[in-house]
């Protein structure tokens, strides 16, 4: 999917997406985990859901600790290549 940089900019600065993108580009996540970030849940679920359709996150499967597998959220290399550019820039 291909997104223009105003949209990019815009999509970005709406409440948490920032921060959604900067701790998912650490590692993957699962939904509860992002909680933490977004105290609303329907908020969380809109900034996911707006971020992913952007093609600046995934959905991804992690495998947790008993080896069960839980549905989680990644950056994608998109995503990636653009925060490079930026820390390049900054």
């Amino acid at each position: 999917m291909s997104i223009t940089l105003v949209n990019f900019l815009k999509i970005v600065g709406r409440p948490y997406a920032g921060q959604l993108l900067e701790e998912l580009s650490f590692e993957p996540k699962r939904f509860k985990d992002l909680e933490v970030l977004v105290p609303v849940k329907t908020t969380l679920s809109k900034r996911l859901k707006e971020l992913e359709e952007a093609g600046m996150l995934e959905s991804t499967i992690i495998k947790g600790r008993n080896k069960r597998s839980y549905k989680g959220y990644k950056v994608t290399e998109k995503t990636i290549k653009v925060f490079q550019c930026l820390n390049e820039q900054l």
